[in-house]
């Protein structure tokens, strides 16, 4: 422990080894017998003050808790009967009888969170009654005035207020036996000025409607064991690490039944009609804090119950792809625990909807609160000019931008192709020629850019890049620094998420110079702006590709045709005494000029332009034809009034100092730094040669 980076090295290794250590194997059987010694040295791990050793506490603590099956063992060594009833006295005097600090309330709630979900029978039995009656305790020797006025709060109260806000948080049939209790509380505490109190309770309505109304699993085991078997037959401890099929997990979800949803509607028309009515009637005249309590409440009521209650009817928005594949098309995984579950999910919200329809709300909630928030909205703005201006204000501040624009991204990302409803108005404001406000322009942009979940240029929609692509690149209103910076970032992170799709394009792009392919001046300045790209398969597609295409745009050769007797006068040598109606195969004496035997190498241009040289490998080894056709030594020359457009690319390039000092620098870079001598890149040195184009 006095040593921080040896513990957090050590507890990283155990965390990556925590399968091996509990499970019980042949080649490794005495790992479990470490691991209540491990569990309990690592609890020291767990300091406030040091991030890094309580983050891997915590990790190796989870990591080992799901690997194990946590329930009672205490009869297989039959030790004490009343061993669990001890415990269970000790966890509820401790959790209900004492005033927890701020600092351990979490810790602590958080224990009582998986009581809950691990047993909420028990656990409610022993614990809603006694919390329900700590609240009433306390409210009752308190003046109800002075609690509901009082900004300070009571700690004791907040302490039972977080502990009943877990304790709703139980499966929703559990909870309708202590319904009474539930509503009694929350009519004498939703009043609560105090922020800590009002926002704890509207903790608790979240969680009250969420166990009420949602299809949630009930169990979270990953094991087939039925762990309430008799401990001869089975001993969980033999179960600690195994792998299971997912496909035989018997999940159970919890489906809200009848009553649930009958409580969950009481609550609503119960709490959030109240609330609605002060804001409508009394929006102004109460105080700031009175006004977001009241705010506070209705959107946890909304939060909780939004899921029961029907969307708002509005016009269909066209052309909008709904998903990628339909999840009720054949494509769809086919794993058959999902797709079983999936069908009864479907069931169920297909029952709750139908029963919804015929349900006590007298409207739908979605319309109503739209309506009043908005009528609020327009009261507070219309007697409060100077929050008005406040807000025109703080509309262009950073930090109101990034949380938008943050909450803009989680919508875009959860439905895809949502995007489209935004596309035409960011090609819009782009695209005008008139003036535009600076900051409008900058949030496009930033939107633009988005964050490390979502990208919006290179999402998969054609039509999107159609439209914005170009828009971005005529943006005439990029007049700032900071402006151009964005489009300069989004102009990177589009190259960084595209790389592969270049790297197969551009491959692509390399079979399709040939000679019968007519090839456009904008795939010759991608080639060579690749040959200075940062990703190293992109800089080698982009060699070849030049190399290909300077042969290509080579000048034709130019062909001769002269008799024998011109040749061999020119050459100096007698005519063969065979012609063509002769044949006599081998070395002779009017064939040794065409071999090296006394060849010597031209040193003027015009001798290289004069001399001979055959391709054809088979004249004169078995006889002379009459006429023989030729390449000269000469290509015909660029100047620069016929030089064309494709050429004149590479040309304008490649007298650039600048720009060939690049490109042999990310050479000799893209050079294994392991080998000590330089390979021959022949593709290289053949783009170099080719690409020799003299302008006269």
């Amino acid at each position: 422990m006095t040593e921080p980076h040896r513990f957090t090295s050590i507890m990283t290794c155990l965390t990556h080894i925590a399968r091996q250590i509990v499970q019980q194997t042949s080649a490794y059987s005495q790992g479990q017998i470490y691991v209540l010694p491990l569990l309990m040295s690592a609890l020291p791990g767990i300091d406030l003050n040091d991030l890094e050793k309580t983050s891997v506490t915590l990790e190796f603590l989870d990591t080992i808790l799901m690997l194990i099956t946590c329930i009672d063992c205490s009869s297989a060594v039959n030790i004490r009967n009343d061993l669990t009833e001890k415990i269970r006295e000790k966890v509820i005097d401790f959790v209900s009888g004492v005033c927890l600090s701020s600092r351990a309330r979490d810790i602590v709630s958080g224990l009582v969170e998986g009581l809950v979900k691990g047993n909420p029978v028990e656990t409610l039995k022993y614990l809603m009654p006694k919390t329900c009656e700590s609240i009433e305790k306390i409210l009752n020797h308190s003046e109800s005035t002075i609690l509901l006025t009082d900004h300070k709060g009571d700690i004791e109260l907040t302490w039972y207020l977080i502990l009943f806000a877990e304790l709703v948080h139980a499966r929703g049939d559990a909870l309708i036996i202590y319904k009474s209790m539930i509503m009694s509380v929350f009519r004498q505490c939703i009043h609560f000025i105090n922020k800590n109190s009002y926002e704890t309770i509207a903790h608790a309505v979240e969680h009250l409607l969420e166990s009420l109304t949602h299809v949630y699993p009930i169990d979270y085991r990953l094991t087939v064991e039925n762990i309430d078997e008799p401990f001869v037959d089975f001993l969980p401890i033999r179960a600690w690490g195994q792998y299971v099929d997912f496909n035989k997990l018997q999940i159970q979800f919890h489906i809200p039944n009848e009553d649930e949803i009958d409580f969950a509607c009481e609550f609503v028309n119960t709490f959030m009609y109240p609330e609605l009515t002060l804001l409508n009637e009394n929006g102004l005249k109460i105080s700031n804090d009175e006004r977001l309590r009241s705010l506070t409440i209705i959107q946890s009521i909304a939060i909780g119950c939004f899921r029961m209650i029907p969307r708002i009817e509005s016009e269909q928005i066209q052309n909008l792809i709904p998903s990628v594949v339909p999840y009720e098309s054949k494509y769809q995984i086919q794993l058959p625990i999902y797709s079983k579950e999936l069908s009864k999910k479907k069931r169920s919200y297909s029952l709750l909807s139908d029963y919804l329809s015929v349900s006590e709300f007298k409207e739908n909630l979605r319309m109503r609160l739209l309506t009043d928030i908005g009528k609020l909205l327009d009261l507070l703005i219309e007697n409060n000019s100077d929050d008005v201006a406040s807000m025109t204000t703080a509309l262009k501040n950073s930090q109101v931008r990034c949380t938008a624009q943050t909450e803009l991204f989680n919508v875009l990302k959860y439905y895809r192709f949502s995007f489209q409803v935004i596309v035409d108005r960011i090609v819009e404001l782009f695209n005008t020629q008139d003036e535009v406000d600076h900051d409008q322009i900058k949030g496009c942009l930033y939107i633009l850019l988005g964050d490390d979940s979502f990208f919006l240029p290179t999402k998969y929609s054609w039509t999107m890049k159609e439209k914005l692509w170009p828009s971005i690149a005529r943006m005439t209103h990029a007049n700032k620094i900071s402006t151009q910076n964005l489009i300069d970032d989004i102009h990177e992170k589009i190259c960084e998420e595209t790389w592969g799709q270049q790297k197969i394009t551009i491959s692509l792009l390399c079979l399709l110079l040939q000679k019968f392919v007519p090839l456009s001046s904008s795939c010759i300045e991608t080639f060579v702006d690749f040959l200075v790209h940062d990703n190293i398969e992109l800089r080698r597609y982009a060699t070849i590709g030049i190399r290909a295409f300077c042969r290509l745009q080579k000048p034709p050769r130019l062909y001769v045709e002269k008799s024998l007797e011109e040749i061999f006068h020119n050459i100096g040598k007698p005519l063969p005494a065979m012609m063509n109606d002769e044949y006599c195969p081998g070395d002779r004496d009017d064939n040794l000029w065409v071999t090296i035997d006394d060849y010597k190498p031209p040193e003027t241009q015009i001798e290289w332009e004069q001399t001979c040289f055959l391709d054809k490998s088979f004249h004169g080894y078995y006889t002379w034809p009459k006429m023989i056709k030729y390449a000269v030594n000469k290509r015909e020359r660029y100047t620069l009034n016929n030089i064309p457009e494709n050429v004149t690319i590479l040309y304008d390039r490649f007298i650039d100092k600048n720009f060939v000092e690049r490109v042999a620098q990310f050479m000799i870079l893209g050079e294994d730094e392991d080998d000590s001598e330089i390979n021959f890149n022949k593709t290289q040195f053949v783009m170099f040669k080719v690409n020799k184009i003299t302008v006269i």
